[in-house]
Parts: structure tokens; sequence; C-alpha cells
């Protein structure tokens, strides 16, 4: 019999604090109790009508979408060897402050930190490490992920050494830019660990003010910490990217945040709840944003995977459809149509029609061209199932090896996914035996 518990976060943040509460959740969910947590309250929004949403989502009558623009390592692992310096401040980019917020109403998009001033620009354009940094984002772009990540590493440490010899507005940012940038790199890498201690080094280090530069921190680390699945720590670093959003009523940062809280209240088996936040994001994105923008489908590709969790296919599909058709107006190349055709070549998969499932695999595959990624590596291992489900022995075989190749870039022989992976290799020799 299934163990099953309802716990109310905010009343065990209360008795135990936020930090214990979450171990102590983390710890139910280890043992193998079913938790549904109870995290309501934590956005700020009136949820619309669920029926009303989808009405509209579906109806081809539905009014113009108003247009409206958006706001648009070390090699120690720890922080030890910098804690004699003085905590440096991170500037504000304006001088505006939150409190002018409330003159605003509750639709207007309050503009803070978001423009530099331009002798602040100027002296960020000419400093060699921001030359650094553009190179290093150069080798970013190619898929040349650790010569990037020694790049931004390198500038950090510059960058420390010269404040080390006095307080700089620029070097302070140089310097928490390259540390944000090291962390996106080792997340590609997948060292998620290594990538939140590059996150918390902005935070213990520096004094950051600036509202849209510690939003995006909370949000990587959150994203980190959910690639290791700890759904808990990474909603909480979500909240406080959401909090900070909500002082300056930066609806499309609101949006953004609010799209991956849902996502774990999904994994959380809240559905509904996800469903709500999901439809509530689409509502702001089709007042303030055009048709053709990508958030709008990352948006129906969330409403997608709700769906899926609920096993509700044919909703799922519909959402996921209109995500694909949205990206390949754009490009019929658009990387974001890997996870797109990934999902709906499991919901296929799952519902037998595995020569369709290989289809949507295979097209997924395409578009990784050449690159090695962990994205693919799952992928490979999706499609040699299904070639295993067709009795494509030798297609099923070479499709894992090549998933264990790419893996085995990344993560040590032990890691779970090798383990997985080179477990399902084993099921093609026994099905092959099986078959003879």
């Amino acid at each position: 019999m299934e163990e099953f518990e309802i716990l109310d976060l905010e009343e065990l943040s209360k008795q135990q604090g936020m930090e214990k509460a979450i171990k102590f959740l983390d710890h139910k969910i280890k043992k193998g109790y079913k938790v549904s947590v109870m995290v309501k309250k934590l956005f700020n929004f009136h949820l619309p009508p669920l029926q009303t949403k989808k009405n509209e989502v579906f109806s081809k009558q539905a009014k113009p979408i108003t247009t409206e623009s958006s706001q648009q390592e070390p090699n120690e692992s720890s922080t030890s060897s910098y804690q004699s310096v003085p905590k440096q401040t991170m500037p504000a980019t304006q001088n505006e402050t939150p409190e002018h917020q409330d003159s605003a109403s509750s639709d207007e998009q309050v503009s803070i930190y978001k423009v530099k001033n331009d002798a602040f620009e100027q002296a960020l354009k000419n400093s060699v490490q921001q030359q650094k940094i553009q190179s290093a984002l150069g080798f970013y772009q190619d898929g040349k992920l650790r010569e990037a990540l020694a790049k931004f590493l390198e500038i950090f440490n510059e960058c420390w050494d010269l404040l080390m010899s006095g307080p700089s507005k620029i070097n302070v940012f140089l310097a928490v830019q390259s540390l944000c940038y090291s962390a996106q790199v080792l997340r590609s890498l997948g060292q998620s660990p290594e990538a939140i201690k590059q996150l918390d080094k902005c935070v213990q280090l520096f004094e950051v003010n600036d509202f849209d530069l510690l939003g995006k921190i909370y949000m990587e680390k959150a994203s980190n910490l959910f690639c290791l699945n700890q759904l808990l720590p990474a909603l909480e670093n979500y909240h406080k990217a959401l909090q900070l959003y909500e002082q300056v009523n930066w609806k499309l940062d609101i949006a953004r945040v609010l799209l991956k809280i849902a996502h774990i209240y999904a994994l959380l088996n809240d559905t509904e709840d996800a469903k709500k936040i999901c439809y509530e994001v689409l509502r702001i994105y089709q007042k303030k944003l055009e048709p053709t923008d990508q958030r709008l489908f990352e948006t129906y590709f969330m409403l997608g995977c709700v769906y899926y969790y609920q096993k509700e296919h044919d909703f799922a599909s519909e959402y996921l459809n209109m995500a694909l058709e949205g990206y390949k107006k754009q490009s019929e190349k658009n990387i974001n149509l890997v996870k797109i055709y990934n999902l709906l070549g499991i919901i296929q998969h799952q519902q037998g029609n595995s020569a369709n499932a290989i289809e949507f695999y295979e097209q997924a595959v395409c578009l990784y061209g050449e690159e090695t990624h962990i994205g693919l590596a799952s992928l490979l291992n999706n499609l040699a199932l299904a070639y295993l489900d067709k009795m494509k022995f030798r297609s099923s075989k070479l499709s894992f090896e090549k998933a264990l190749t790419i893996l085995k870039d990344f993560y040590p022989d032990n890691h779970r996914s090798v383990v997985r992976i080179q477990k399902n290799r084993d099921l093609v020799a026994l099905a092959t035996i099986s078959y003879l």
C-alpha cells in the first residue's frame, strides 16, 4: 500500500525554518512517500477559470493578440580563499529605486535597473576583460564548452586580482558576469553542483543590487537544482526570483518564473494548479507579446507537458503540435523542436505506435547535427528502445552505444544515467537471443 501525506510547506517553514522544512520533505520523498506539497499563495495573481482559458486557446474566434515589447570558477570549489576581502557591491544599473512602482498602475511595467548610463557602458565596452568575455561567449556558442569555461574562470580571477587593488564597479560587474556565464557552461556540461557553487559565490562575495541580475542568479540556481532533481530547493529559488520581479511588476519576468514553477507543481503531482498557472502565463504573454514570440510556444509546450503528466495524451499532443507549428514557422532547424519531437515520440511509444515514435525521435536527432549534448544521449536512448520494440536490433545497439559514448564525456562510469543506458543496451543482446 502506498504511503501518502499532505503537508503544508508554509506551516512547516514557520515551525522549522525553510531550509529544515525542505530537507524534511526531501527525506520523505526519498523514503518513498508520495508527498503532495501545499505551496499556495507563492504568487500574486488571480487565477482565471480553467475551462475559459482552454476555450480561449482553441477558439478560432479569439481576439487579436495585442503587442507590447518585452523588457528586455576559479579551480577551487569553495569561496574560502576570498573571504578575507570585504564584500564588493554590485551596482544597480539605473538610479531609480523600487519605490517608484508605488505610483504605477497594476498593469504598468516599472522600468528600473534595465539601462546603464553611457559612461558605464563605454567603460565596460573598453575593458579588456569585457572583450575576453565576448571571446569566451564565442567558444560557448560554438559548442566548445570546456574552452569557454576555462576562459570565464580566467576572467573571474583577473577581475578578482584587480579588485584586490581597489574597488571598481566595472570589475565587480565583470566578475559577477563571468561567474554567471561559467555556471551556465557547467550546467551544459552536466556539472550542476559546481554550477551552484559559482552562483553562490556571486551572492557571497558581492552585494548584488541589480534586480535583473539577482533574479537571473536565482533562476539559474533553481535550474541547476532542478537538474539534480532537488525540486523543493529549486521551487524556493524560483520563488525568490518571483518575489523580486513582483516588487517591480515586471510582468514578462513574472510569467517566465511562473512557467518554471508550474513545471515543478506538475512533477509534484499538483497538475491542476500547474495548468492554472500555465493559463495565467498564457494570458500575460498574449497581452504583451507578438503572436510569433517564442515564449508563447514555450507555454504551449509546458501545457503539453502538464497534460502528459496527467496522461491526457490527446490534449498533450494538441498543445505540443501548437508549439511545433509555431517554432517551425521561424525555422525548420530550431533547436527547441527537439524537446517537442521527443515528447511526441514518447507519447506515441507509450500508446504502442513505435513506428511513429521512431519518426519523431529521428527528426529530433537530426536537429543536433554533429553536436554532442547530454540531451542527445537521452534522445538516442529513447530511439534505441523504439528500435528494440520493432526488433531492429542492430539499430538499437548502435543508438545505445552512441548514447553511452556521449554520456561518458560528461559523467563517470558509475553515474546513474550511464548505468541505466548500459542496462538498456544489455536488453538488446537478450532480445536478440530470445528472437533467435
